[in-house]
């Protein structure tokens, strides 16, 4: 989100990229409008006014953190 208000931007995971690999190729055929690379969405904007945005941030970047690919 560098750069970007939390009014502006959602809270997404983009896959490895062997897996953006295959799922680009199906966007390209059936998304060829997408404007980001293949993500999954966890909250669309505007989940968090920006004052609470800055006091949660934290927490979703730890839990982040502790994602992993399997």
């Amino acid at each position: 989100m560098a750069g970007a208000l939390a009014r502006d931007a959602g809270l997404v995971i983009f896959p490895p990229a062997e897996v953006s690999a295959q799922v680009e190729a199906l966007r390209r055929a059936y998304a060829p409008h997408a404007l980001i690379g293949p993500h999954i969405t966890l909250a669309y904007p505007p989940f968090a006014p920006e004052d609470e945005w800055l006091l949660v941030r934290p927490a979703f970047e730890e839990s982040a953190a502790r994602l992993r690919v399997v």
